[in-house]
Formats: structure tokens, sequence, C-alpha cells
């Protein structure tokens, strides 16, 4: 188990290795930011379970509509972030920090990258297979701003889900204290 930072005048010690006032103020590692919670074996596996349960009910109790649509997405979100709660004794979840002007303008740069790269294979492909239309792009690109937020919120709410059962299970492999 890992041992907390502890400060002595400017400098922190990690693991007897001493830091300098620039490394120790750097984000650390999710759910440790100098305070490591213990999480037990079968508390891992009440958050896999979580993660689990949230996509079951993602999958099997789909919401076509708005608002009610918000309702699928958050339980998928609010599930294993519960599982994760609990088995860490009640601690808020740490996995989240406060975003910067930083983390904002790398968002919208992964977003603009991402966009750039699915016209561009989506361009390359069409010239060699032929390829059917989107019917979800087609019915967006003829809405109204309302009906996209409509749209969109939820699917905003469920990729915050996603990272949480793509990153929660594995997070006990990769050495979570």
């Amino acid at each position: 188990m890992p041992l907390a930072i502890r400060r002595s005048g400017r400098v922190a010690v990690l693991w007897g290795q001493t830091l300098s006032d620039k490394a120790a103020a750097r984000p650390d590692y999710p759910y440790y930011n100098g305070m490591p919670v213990a999480i037990s074996p079968g508390g891992w596996g009440l958050v896999v379970a979580g993660c689990a349960l949230g996509f079951l009910v993602l999958t099997f109790w789909p919401f076509p509509t708005f608002p009610l649509s918000l309702v699928s997405a958050g339980l998928f979100t609010l599930i294993p972030l519960l599982a994760l709660m609990v088995a860490s004794g009640w601690h808020p979840p740490a996995i989240f920090r406060r975003l910067g002007l930083r983390d904002l303008g790398i968002a919208v740069g992964f977003g603009l990258l991402t966009l750039i790269c699915s016209f561009g294979v989506g361009l390359t492909l069409s010239r060699f297979i032929q390829m059917t239309q989107n019917e979800v792009a087609v019915s967006m690109a003829s809405a109204t701003p309302l009906e996209l937020v409509m749209f969109l919120s939820p699917t905003l709410v469920q990729l915050v889900g996603e990272e949480l059962v793509t990153i929660l299970p594995s997070w006990r492999c990769c050495g979570s204290a």
C-alpha cells in the first residue's frame, strides 16, 4: 500500500523518494490524491458488479425519447459511481478533478481531431466501397438547436458512464490502493 505524501518543508516524500514542489503539486493518481483509500477485493467486486449492472440497465431499459432517455444514461453512470463510493467507505469520487482552461482546450482539440480523422477515414473508404447513410446523422442535420440538445445531453451522460465502465474494472489490476 503506497504511503501518503508527507510534506516536510518545501518537499514531499513518497515511498522514500523526494519530489520537488512542482512534481508534488501535479494531479495525483485518481482516488489517491495524497490520502489513499483502501478498497478490499470484495469492494472491487462490488465496483465491477456495479459496472455490469449499469450496463444491463442501459441495454435492457432504454428510453428512446427525451427526457426519459436521461434516466437510463444517468443510471448507467450513477450505478458504478455509487458502487465505488460504497466500496471506498462513502468517500466522494476523487476520480474527477476541476477542469481548467488547459483541460478544456485539450478536450476541444481532441474533439476536433476525432472529427477530422473520422471525416478522413470516411472519405477514404467511400472511394473504395459503397457506404450507407447513417440515419441518425441525417436526422441531426435537419434538427433544431433544441432537438440537438435533447439528443446530445443523454449522449454526454452516457459517454461519462462508458469511461467509468472502461476504467473502473481495470483500475484494481493496475495497482490502485
